[in-house]
């Protein structure tokens, strides 16, 4: 006979994306919360976009999300080299 039932919640994870393209067109951001997702961890995702991450930084709107403290974690991704070899 069960007397008592210990249920876990846990707050979703706030996790902020910031990338370019790659992190656009894969959809980085859905497909980590999907997997997070379905190992019972929650999760709440944003992305911001930009060429190159000194970009995004220097966007007001995501300093200010940043300090907020609503963000738990930040995942950046960018690069300045074309993945493609066709662009400097």
């Amino acid at each position: 006979m069960i007397t008592s039932l210990l249920v876990l919640t846990a707050a979703p994870l706030n996790v902020l994306f910031l990338g370019n393209s790659h992190t656009q067109y894969h959809n980085v951001p859905e497909l980590v919360r999907s997997i997070a997702g379905s190992a019972g961890l929650p999760m709440r995702v944003e992305m911001r976009l930009g060429a190159f991450l000194e970009d995004i930084a220097s966007q007001g709107e995501v300093r200010t999300l940043v300090r907020s403290g609503k963000v738990d974690v930040v995942v950046m991704q960018a690069a300045k080299v074309s993945s493609s070899h066709k662009y400097v």
